[in-house]
């Protein structure tokens, strides 16, 4: 498990999410988030696969869920008994509600450059909880976990040029923008702009130094292990 001050970043488990991820890919608004070569229904036989392939891991780096930290002691991981299961409830939901995801692979397909040094992420959350600031937070977070605890030198995002709160969110934190792909995305009629942007290691150090000397407020980042 991996923690911020008011979310929590847990594994992928189809028996809990695959119904939520089946939600998301067939419903027009966040479908378009996740497929960029045209609408499609998708089958739960797909979803599940694609679910059970994520969760299993393998590759370099994860892909994560994006939960709500726990507000009731009670249900705290850490208050749970060795025979409780992590991540599903007697009733099988999930014990930790999906609010998002976070994709550390690249999106669509992987990205991970190890002799660079450099990857890519895609990030989805609910719009129900966007908005509250839990978008930059995810963000700090992962520049966290690839600089100071993986040593990575580069990380790259794509959006819409449309998608000015996204990009605001990005801007934010520290990404830059480096340049666009004209008119690369078809969507509703429309031909859209791909922004890309970027960050690197020397300017999230510089970021962190600023925090140290007082002139930004320090995010909480912690990690746990069960």
């Amino acid at each position: 498990m991996f923690y911020t001050k008011r979310l929590m970043l847990r594994n992928l488990d189809p028996r809990c999410d695959t119904s939520t991820w089946q939600h998301w890919l067939n419903t027009v608004s966040t479908a378009r988030v996740f497929r960029t070569e045209g609408l499609r229904p998708t089958s739960t036989e797909d979803v599940s696969a694609t679910v059970t392939k994520v969760a299993k891991g393998g590759d370099i780096l994860p892909c994560l869920a994006i939960c709500l930290l726990p507000s009731d002691e009670q249900t705290h991981p850490d208050k749970l008994l060795p025979s409780d299961d992590l991540f599903v409830k007697t009733d099988g939901s999930a014990r930790y509600p999906m609010i998002g995801c976070l994709n550390l692979r690249g999106s669509p397909t992987p990205t991970v450059n190890v002799t660079n040094r450099t990857a890519s992420l895609g990030i989805f959350l609910m719009e129900a909880y966007t908005g509250k600031g839990y978008g930059p937070e995810v963000l700090e977070w992962v520049f966290w976990y690839l600089f100071d605890a993986l040593g990575l030198h580069r990380l790259e995002i794509l959006t819409l040029a449309s998608n000015k709160p996204a990009r605001k969110a990005y801007e934010k934190v520290g990404f830059v923008e480096e340049g666009r792909a004209r008119k690369a995305i078809f969507q509703d009629g429309v031909w859209e702009d791909v922004v890309s942007l970027a960050v690197l290691e020397e300017d999230y150090w510089a970021r962190k130094k600023k925090k140290v000397d007082g002139d930004d407020e320090e995010i909480e980042c912690t990690y746990k292990t069960f």
